[in-house]
């Protein structure tokens, strides 16, 4: 995926909280097992595999090119059975679908708001009160609900700082265990701007400063 959408400048993300916030570092990136995939979908009784809609936003964020993506994963998924039908929307479309909970499977990113690791929880998690837990069926299926995760978040929040990578990465293995939200790649960033300037800078939240930006 990285070498197919950004030409190998990216990284793997293991949570849905990214890289580099608290709570991210040192997890174990999840591994690809085809056969044990074709295993749980005969389980389930899609031997044969299965067709979805997959509408995704057809633009480029951060440099990800979302129909590169949804191609590879097409590609991917195509290994076990799980034959995605690829429709392009433009993203108002996509939005407007993806928040009256219309869509099957999708993709998107988020650019964060500020540096924490909050933030991703309550957009992300699947506890009751969160855009992604409606998204995900939560209103028709209370029982996808994280029962844990709530207490999770309460605990690494409160937690001293010296505790509080550990206490967020209790929250993002939990995160990760729910299995509806899967992170697929980190882009690296990358600024470019000619010589004599300085202020040049990326923000959390704002991603290019002009305002700081002046001659040497």
């Amino acid at each position: 995926m990285i070498e197919f959408v950004l030409g190998g400048a990216g990284k793997p993300q293991a949570s849905p909280i990214p890289n580099g916030f608290p709570g991210s570092a040192g997890l174990e990136v999840p591994g690809t097992d085809v056969a044990r995939a074709r295993q749980m979908l005969a389980a389930a009784g899609h031997g044969r595999g299965f067709d979805v809609d997959f509408t995704f936003p057809a633009i480029n964020s951060y440099g990800a090119d979302m129909s590169l993506v949804a191609q590879r994963l097409q590609q991917d998924l195509g290994r076990v059975g799980i034959r995605l039908r690829l429709q392009p929307a433009t993203f108002p479309v996509w939005v407007q679908q993806m928040r009256a909970a219309q869509l099957p499977m999708t993709i998107g990113y988020y650019a964060p708001d500020y540096f924490g690791s909050a933030q991703y929880v309550n957009f992300f998690g699947i506890m009751e009160g969160t855009p992604w837990f409606t998204r995900a069926g939560g209103g028709n299926l209370s029982s996808i609900a994280n029962a844990e995760l709530r207490g999770l978040l309460t605990r690494a929040l409160a937690a001293p700082e010296g505790e509080r990578e550990a206490a967020f990465q209790a929250v993002a293995r939990s995160m990760m265990g729910d299995r509806i939200i899967l992170p697929l790649l980190s882009p690296d960033l990358v600024i470019a701007h000619r010589p004599g300037l300085q202020g040049v800078r990326y923000s959390t939240c704002c991603n290019l400063p002009l305002a700081e930006i002046r001659p040497r």
